[in-house]
């Protein structure tokens, strides 16, 4: 991770690094996945490549949807109504295990273990030390 500090450099995580290395940023013409990528690891500390991505998606189609003259806020209101959309389908789609300890502890550890397995890598054969393990 560096930090751009006060003299408005740029500011990377992780794997947005990569994203903005690959110029994916700048074909997007917008600081705004930048922005996300550092608020989404300051409050969870992961994902930040998810919100980059979804967020660079999201701009792509707003211009699409700009260019044949549908107004920009008419783009934004659609959004609010996705967004509202979503929050009522994944409410919806909740599972209360407040009454069955053991079945929250179990889905709890599949959630850590599908989290987990994008970060850890399987021990790598040669002998260390293996930095990058190129087999």
């Amino acid at each position: 991770m560096a930090g751009g500090g006060g003299g408005g450099g740029v500011w990377r995580v992780g794997a947005f690094s990569s994203l903005s290395r690959m110029g994916f940023v700048r074909r997007c013409g917008s600081g705004v996945p930048a922005e996300l990528a550092k608020v989404q690891d300051d409050e969870v500390g992961d994902g930040t490549t998810s919100v980059c991505v979804l967020a660079s998606e999201l701009l792509r189609e707003a211009e699409k949807l700009v260019n044949q003259k549908v107004h920009p806020q008419t783009v934004v209101e659609g959004y609010r109504l996705a967004s509202k959309a979503a929050l009522t389908a994944l409410e919806a789609s909740a599972v209360d295990y407040g009454n069955d300890p053991v079945k929250f502890e179990n889905e709890l550890l599949s959630i850590a273990k599908t989290t987990l397995s994008s970060k850890v890598r399987p021990a790598c054969p040669a002998a260390p030390p293996c930095r990058p393990c190129r087999r």
